[in-house]
C-alpha cells in the first residue's frame, strides 16, 4: 500500500471520526509505524549500506550521505550499528577490515581531538547526535560498509508515498493501529470500537513477530487439527 492509501483506509474504517486529526494524520501514521517497529527487531529492520569517506572529514550523517543503494536510509534512523568495515585496497585482492567500536568517554574525546589522518580504524556515534557516525580522520577516500538496525523516521511533510521499513504484508497493521488510536482519542479506552481495534492491532503485531525469520535459533512450530494427504 502507498502511504496515502494507508491513511485513507484508516479514515474510512473510523467513519472519518478522526476529522479533527485530518491535517495531523501523517503524525498518527508516523506514531504507529514507529510503535510497530519498536516492539521487535524484525529481520526487515536490518539494513546494509556503503558510503565513501571524505579526506579529513570525521563525521557522517548516515541519513544524508549518498548511499549505495541510493537513499537506502531515507526516512529512517540508525538504532544500532552492528558492523562497520573499511575496504582495504592496499592488498590484492582488496579486503574488508572491521573498524573497532569505541564506547569509552576518554577514547571518544581522543577521537574528537585526533588530527592524524590515516585509514579509519575506530568509530562511534558522535556526541549529541543519534544519527552521525564519528571516525578518525581519513587521509583519502575510503569505502565504508555498514550493517545496522534501523528505525522509521518518516517526515510528516513528506510527499513520499513509500512506507518506511515495514514490508507490504505489514501495512494492514498500520491501518489497524491508526484506527485504534483514532477511536481512543474520540471515545476513550473503554469504547467497544477502541477495544476491538486495539485487539486487532496487537494481534497483527503478534502475527508479524511470528513470521519466519533468518535465524538458526528460530523454530516455528505449526499445529493443525486437519487431516493431510502428502502427494507422492
Amino acid at each position: 500500500m502507498k502511504r496515502s492509501e494507508v491513511i485513507t483506509m484508516a479514515g474510512l474504517l473510523t467513519e472519518q471520526k478522526g476529522k479533527p486529526l485530518t491535517d495531523k494524520m501523517a503524525l498518527v501514521f508516523s506514531f504507529v509505524v514507529q510503535d510497530i517497529c519498536k516492539r521487535n527487531r524484525f529481520w526487515w529492520r536490518k539494513q546494509s549500506l556503503t558510503f565513501p569517506t571524505v579526506a579529513g572529514t570525521t563525521t557522517y550523517d548516515v541519513t544524508a550521505v549518498t548511499t549505495v543503494p541510493a537513499s537506502q536510509l531515507s526516512e529512517t534512523a540508525v538504532e544500532e550499528v552492528t558492523l562497520l568495515q573499511v575496504l582495504d585496497t592496499s592488498v590484492s585482492p582488496s579486503r574488508w577490515v572491521k573498524l573497532t567500536p569505541i564506547y569509552d568517554d576518554a577514547a571518544i574525546q581522543d577521537m574528537l581531538l585526533n588530527t592524524t589522518q590515516s585509514a579509519p580504524g575506530r568509530y562511534t556515534f558522535a556526541p549529541n547526535d543519534y544519527k552521525t557516525i564519528l571516525t578518525d580522520p581519513p587521509d583519502k577516500v575510503y569505502t565504508l560498509r555498514m550493517n545496522c538496525w534501523a528505525m522509521p523516521n518518516p517526515a510528516t511533510d513528506s510527499s513520499s508515498e513509500t512506507v518506511p521499513l515495514i514490508p507490504p504484508w505489514g501495512h494492514n497493521t498500520i491501518v489497524e493501529g491508526m484506527a485504534a488510536y483514532i477511536w481512543e482519542s474520540m471515545y476513550g479506552l473503554r469504547d467497544p470500537k477502541t477495544v476491538d481495534y486495539k485487539k486487532r492491532y496487537e494481534d497483527s503485531i503478534i502475527n508479524l513477530q511470528a513470521r519466519p525469520r533468518f535465524s538458526t535459533d528460530y523454530v516455528q512450530t505449526l499445529t493443525s487439527s486437519e487431516d493431510a494427504i502428502r502427494s507422492t
